[in-house]
C-alpha cells in the first residue's frame, strides 16, 4: 500500500523495450563470451555494492557497476594474457573516478568519469572501423562501446538525479 503507483507504459515505451531486447540478443549472438564475461562481472559487482554501499549512496550503484565491472573485466584480460597496453591507463583512471564517485557523489566525480568514457569511446571506435567483421577484435570493440555507453547513459540518468544544475547534491555530505 505504500509503493507509489506507477505510470502506466506507453506503446512508444514498449516498442523500445522490445526493440532493446531484440538488440541485445543479437549482439550477445554475434559477442559470444566478449559480452558474458563482463556482463557477469558487472552484475557480480552491482550484487556487492548493494550489500556493501551505505544507503544513502546506494543511488550511484547503476554507474558504479557497469564501469567497475567493465574496468574489472578489462583488468582480468590484461593478467590472463599478460600483456598491458593503453588500457591499463582507462582502469587507472576508472579506479581513481569510481573511488571518487562513491565517496563524495556529485558532479565532479560524474564529469570526471564521462571525460575518460567519451575519450575512450573516440579511441574504441577507430579500432572498430578498423577490426575485420567477425574476428576477436570486432567484437570486443563492439562491447567496449556497448558497455561505455552505457555507463554515459547511467552517468547522465544519475547527474539528473542528483540535481539540477547549481545544486550540489546531498548525498554522502
Amino acid at each position: 500500500m505504500d509503493q507509489p503507483l506507477q505510470k502506466p507504459d506507453s506503446v512508444g515505451q514498449r516498442a523500445l523495450g522490445i526493440l532493446a531486447s531484440i538488440v541485445g540478443i543479437g549482439l550477445g549472438i554475434y559477442t559470444g563470451m566478449e559480452l558474458l564475461w563482463p556482463l557477469a562481472l558487472i552484475g557480480v559487482t552491482w550484487w556487492l555494492a548493494a550489500k556493501l554501499v551505505p544507503e544513502e549512496k546506494q543511488i550511484v550503484i547503476p554507474t558504479f557497476a557497469v564501469q567497475c565491472g567493465h574496468a574489472l573485466y578489462m583488468s582480468l584480460n590484461f593478467a590472463v594474457l599478460r600483456f598491458v597496453d593503453e588500457g591499463i591507463i582507462d582502469v587507472v583512471l576508472w579506479a581513481g573516478g569510481l573511488t571518487w564517485l562513491l565517496a563524495r557523489p556529485g558532479r565532479g566525480p560524474l564529469f570526471f568519469l564521462s571525460v575518460v568514457q567519451i575519450i575512450a569511446l573516440i579511441a574504441v571506435g577507430y579500432m572498430l572501423v578498423g577490426a575485420e567483421v567477425g574476428t576477436s577484435d570486432h567484437k570486443a570493440a563492439l562491447v567496449n562501446i556497448m558497455l561505455r555507453t552505457i555507463a554515459l547513459f547511467f552517468m547522465l540518468r544519475l547527474l539528473l538525479r542528483l540535481g539540477k544544475a547549481g545544486t550540489e547534491p546531498a548525498v554522502g555530505a
